[in-house]
């Protein structure tokens, strides 16, 4: 198990992208899960990087994830409500997410966290995927004494209820030792005035960096 303290990851500004082999290191199986659209986009480019493992990528769109790859995507589409909104001459009527309908984790998530693997759980939090099944596949994998890592990222302070849902599994995720997270804020204090584009650049080098220490453990 990742016997690191929880704490903020430094944000680095290079990248070592050397893979490693887990079979020489790790009799078990590695496998990634990116739990919701960002989990996914960084599963996506840790995939593209050739490191070897086992893919699964769950969110309730499946655009993010190669036709030709090898990554299974298991679809979940979260609850939604209807919110009215008062324009003034008129109330326009919007759906959104229901992160207070609050449901089990899919069948099939399960089935996969049973195998006797080596799991990295990757995602951003604020979201319904990423908040609430991140939560329950920590809980879930340390209750059955499996080996994993936890690598997620925190919502820039701007994004409203995101940040105060992702504020919130952070704090219940700290009690995990093997439980990494990367501020999208910090991002800022270490290059200033970064493009988003750029930012997420440097997001996807440093979870490669993690999953490469890791399985070199």
């Amino acid at each position: 198990m990742y016997n690191k303290k929880p704490q903020e990851l430094e944000v680095l500004g290079s990248t070592n992208n050397s893979l490693k082999d887990t079979s020489k290191i790790d009799k078990k199986p590695l496998h990634i899960i990116a739990l919701g659209g960002a989990g996914c986009n960084f599963l996506r480019f840790i995939y593209n990087h050739g490191v070897k493992a086992k893919y699964t990528a769950v969110s309730s769109e499946s655009g993010n994830i190669p036709k030709d790859s090898t990554i299974e995507f298991i679809h979940f589409a979260p609850p939604q409500k209807e919110v009215m909104i008062d324009r003034g001459t008129f109330v326009d009527k919007l759906v959104s997410i229901d992160m207070n309908n609050r449901l089990q984790m899919p069948d099939a998530i399960y089935k996969h966290l049973a195998s006797d693997d080596k799991f990295i759980i990757i995602s951003g939090l604020g979201g319904y995927i990423s908040s609430f099944f991140t939560e329950d596949t920590a809980n879930y994998l340390s209750k059955n004494g499996k080996t994993f890592l936890i690598i997620c990222t925190l919502p820039f302070s701007f994004e409203g209820e995101r940040t105060r849902y992702a504020e919130d599994t952070r704090k219940k995720l700290s009690s995990f030792d093997n439980f990494k997270y990367i501020e999208h804020n910090s991002l800022k204090e270490k290059y200033g005035n970064v493009g988003f584009k750029a930012a997420f650049q440097k997001i996807d080098e440093l979870f490669l960096d993690i999953v490469n220490d890791y399985i070199a453990e």
